[in-house]
């Protein structure tokens, strides 16, 4: 065996072992090489559950469980509430925990709502709607995690949102405060647009470790990550295929770039793809101006 060959068979194990962290709910670091692969397997969430038993979970069910998950609540604790979750229906999180600080017609809305521990979905394998507004404006522990280790498929379906935009996550996580992590470990075709998704996010890592196809309906404009001032660097691994040439980029009426993904991203100077992905990407639109991005460099080394 050459010595090529071998760190090339190297090189897959330790690409096969960061897959396998994403799925089962890992925090994933910005760069996935050896030294970083034993704290990655430390971080995993240990949760044994009975993989042949089937939960969905719907608004009804969310409303009547506990009193503890009520979205009328302002300090909530949430780790280990979601991990028997397998598939989430009927829009059944739509705007769960959802904080409005406002008055309107002289009604005054709940402060900030406070979340603590990480919130891991264990299980969760499919969402079959819209999954809107969850956890906005809320504030978490600092450095707190959102996993989804197991999600493979959304199906934004249902609403005049997902009828007209194709899209699924909106406004999800905006101006979410403390978070560390954001992660999507198993999701590997995105055909749902993100509007908003991330906006405001204090989130300092949002990981899409095996993405590895954007459809032509899936995109993440709309200013999925605008203004995630702690966001420095984004990196998408295994990203192979695109066919929407504007998945980062869409044009606004007043600034050109003003509706695009990293649209005022002031500290994110990196944006990471697969050297193999080089043309694909230099071909899409916004390429030029980094995608909306103000100080990014797009990089082809992964």
């Amino acid at each position: 065996m050459s010595v090529t060959t071998e760190i090339q068979r190297l090189q897959t194990c330790v690409e096969n072992a960061y897959t396998a962290c994403a799925n089962k709910g890992a925090t994933m670091p910005v760069t996935q090489n050896s030294n970083a692969l034993a704290s990655t397997i430390q971080s995993i969430n240990s949760v044994v559950r009975d993989q042949n038993e089937i939960v969905k979970y719907d608004l009804e069910d969310y409303d009547a469980q506990t009193d503890e998950l009520t979205a009328r609540q302002a300090d909530i604790t949430l780790t280990g509430k979601f991990t028997d979750i397998d598939e989430i229906v009927d829009n059944g999180f739509n705007g769960a925990f959802k904080t409005i600080e406002s008055q309107i017609n002289g009604i005054t809305y709940l402060p900030r709502r406070k979340i603590h521990g990480d919130v891991i979905f264990t299980k969760l394998k499919k969402i079959n709607g819209v999954f809107a507004d969850v956890f906005y404006s809320c504030e978490f522990d600092q450095g707190a995690t959102i996993s989804f280790p197991s999600l493979t498929q959304v199906v934004g379906s249902s609403g005049w949102w997902a009828a007209s935009n194709n899209t699924s996550f909106i406004q999800t996580f905006k101006n979410t405060k403390n978070i560390g992590t954001i992660s999507f470990g198993a999701l590997q075709t995105l055909d749902f647009s993100m509007y908003n998704t991330f906006s405001g996010s204090d989130a300092s890592q949002i990981l899409f470790p095996s993405l590895q196809t954007v459809t032509s309906n899936g995109t993440f404009m709309y200013n999925a990550f605008r203004q995630c001032l702690n966001l420095t660097s984004i990196s998408f691994p295994a990203l192979t295929t695109i066919s929407n040439s504007d998945v980062f980029y869409r044009a606004g009426t007043i600034d050109p770039a003003s509706e695009s993904a990293f649209y005022n991203t002031p500290n994110l100077e990196a944006i990471h793809f697969r050297a193999d992905m080089q043309t694909r990407v230099e071909n899409l639109s916004g390429y030029s101006s980094g995608f909306g991005s103000t100080n990014a460099t797009i990089y082809f080394d992964l």
